[in-house]
């Protein structure tokens, strides 16, 4: 994914994962988690609390005490684990990747590439398929990808003016993050292929914003990141963002959580796009979300998906009462 050609004198066997959300990519184009001897601390945190952990009880045995005290990677520790590969990310002024090489060590890297975020997904399945010398998952889920976007085709036919707008809002302490970008950022494409447009386009990245400039924007829906302390009463009850048309409509959501927060990097992230256009347009595209979770879980992790991993993915505990979203409910 950065241009560097990496040699293995066979399949990997043993594969440490640096990067937070690489677990999930490992499984999804290996068949299983077997391959991993090392992740980070956030990793294992999610595995604790997230779908990857209940669908694999094993993940939560994986070593994960790799870093030194300033976040960077544990040299000699990772030796001891003796890995074919490890994984790890370059992101900013981050690049652990050198030192790690010097001792030794052989790194591939993740990094958003461009075509947006299903063209790096796409890079993502097909390199950890690489690995073990076998892309045949990483294609199959690639093409299943392509494949549950077409239901979306028939939103090209809404016109610009109707539009909804969109704000992907992240819950910090005092301040609230927003997600900026257009159809080509990597926490913004969903909105557009899902037929929106971004409140927040103009700024950059996840950036803060005023409460005042969410209220002057006044998106038709807010869709809130899950981060530790975030709650749709923080919108609901605000008394600035409170008066506002995505609570009016009641149209505020939790994001679901699968592999991933949906909206961000992950294997199943081309659910994200499906499930906002079903929010957005309801009287455009059928009710067929958990039809698509069944089989896309099962093409990616082979699990199949009971009605309460569906329900805790979309979480239905905290948007039950919001606008349309008994269309995601099971049906008797």
């Amino acid at each position: 994914m950065t241009g560097e050609e990496i040699t293995l004198p066979r399949p990997a066997r043993r594969i440490v994962d640096l990067w937070t959300i690489g677990t999930a990519f490992a499984i999804a184009a290996h068949g299983s988690p077997s391959r991993i001897v090392g992740v980070n601390t956030i990793a294992h945190a999610q595995f604790k609390s997230g779908l990857l952990g209940r669908l694999y009880p094993e993940v939560l045995d994986i070593p994960y005490d790799l870093s030194i005290g300033n976040g960077a990677p544990n040299i000699e520790r990772l030796a001891k684990l003796d890995p074919d590969l490890v994984i790890d990310f370059r992101q900013g002024g981050h690049d652990s990747a050198a030192a790690m090489r010097n001792a030794g060590l052989r790194v591939a890297r993740y990094s958003e590439i461009e075509g947006g975020i299903r063209a790096t997904i796409a890079a993502l399945l097909t390199m950890y398929g690489q690995m073990i010398g076998d892309t045949t998952r990483a294609q199959r889920i690639i093409a299943q990808m392509h494949e549950r976007l077409t239901r979306l085709d028939v939103l090209k036919t809404v016109p610009q003016p109707d539009r909804q707008s969109v704000l992907l809002a992240m819950p910090s302490g005092d301040n609230l993050f927003v997600s900026g970008g257009d159809a080509g950022g990597l926490f913004s494409d969903f909105i557009y292929q899902a037929g929106g447009i971004n409140a927040a386009a103009t700024l950059p990245g996840f950036s803060i914003a005023s409460v005042e400039q969410i209220a002057s924007w006044d998106p038709d829906a807010i869709l809130v990141f899950q981060s530790e302390g975030a709650d749709l009463a923080q919108i609901y009850d605000h008394p600035i963002l409170g008066g506002g048309k995505a609570v009016a409509g009641r149209r505020v959501y939790m994001l679901p959580i699968g592999a991933n927060n949906w909206g961000s990097m992950g294997p199943d992230e081309f659910l994200s796009p499906i499930w906002l256009a079903e929010l957005l347009y309801p009287h455009l595209l059928d009710s067929a979300l958990r039809e698509d979770m069944r089989q896309a879980y099962a093409t990616i992790f082979d699990r199949d998906m009971t009605d309460q991993q569906m329900d805790e993915v979309l979480r239905i505990d905290l948007n039950s009462r919001s606008a349309n979203y008994e269309r995601f409910l099971k049906r008797a």
